[in-house]
């Protein structure tokens, strides 16, 4: 399987976990032929909505991404509405999120 067909599938697994919480979520990560695959504010590949809520995530596979831009990222806009995860799908075993608050904490969910 190429990287770029096991991102695509991490990216419907991650889409699926969110939907099945209730979240209304959209992948908008542009690529084509001649696009250069792009994230949303250089960040995030899903964004999603519920109850007045905006959820960003980033999706990774096998290996938890680098916290600085996203705590940057939470101390600068989150809040009560919007809110940053990064999703990260371990192969054969399950994800595990990380959720970003504007204070600077991070809060690890296990679901392997």
């Amino acid at each position: 399987m190429s990287n770029r067909a096991k991102g695509k599938r991490t990216i419907r697994k991650a889409k699926d976990f969110y939907s099945e919480k209730g979240w209304q979520i959209e992948d908008v990560e542009k690529s084509g032929k001649y696009t250069k695959e792009t994230d949303l504010f250089g960040l995030f590949d899903l964004v999603g909505i519920k109850d007045g809520q905006v959820l960003f995530v980033q999706v990774k596979t096998n290996r938890p991404a680098t916290q600085a831009p996203f705590k940057e990222f939470a101390k600068k806009h989150c809040g009560d509405a919007i809110l940053v995860h990064v999703y990260t799908h371990y192969d054969y075993k399950g994800a595990v999120i990380q959720k970003y608050k504007n204070n600077g904490k991070v809060i690890k969910e296990d679901y392997r």
